[in-house]
């Protein structure tokens, strides 16, 4: 008599198993369509803030001055910065 095979066996024994393909709709890639769409739109949205905090001269001029100071505090542990 046979032992019933577990439920991933269908993988182990080389079947394809019906529950992991992917629905008709999505594109076949493997990031899932709703993923990809929310990846696209943040990348977007971050673009669209950088260039508007490109503008504001006074905050770039804190920001320089904030990269400056801790490139001061890395050449300490990483030797000399450029």
């Amino acid at each position: 008599m046979k032992k019933p095979m577990p439920k991933n066996s269908a993988a182990k024994a080389g079947k394809k198993d019906s529950s992991s393909r992917t629905p008709s709709k999505a594109p076949s890639n493997t990031l899932g369509y709703d993923e990809k769409k929310y990846r696209t739109e943040d990348a977007m949205r971050t673009l669209m803030r950088a260039e508007e905090l490109k503008k504001d001269r006074g905050l770039m001029r804190d920001v320089e001055a904030m990269a400056k100071e801790q490139a001061q505090k890395l050449s300490g542990l990483c030797g000399k910065a450029k």
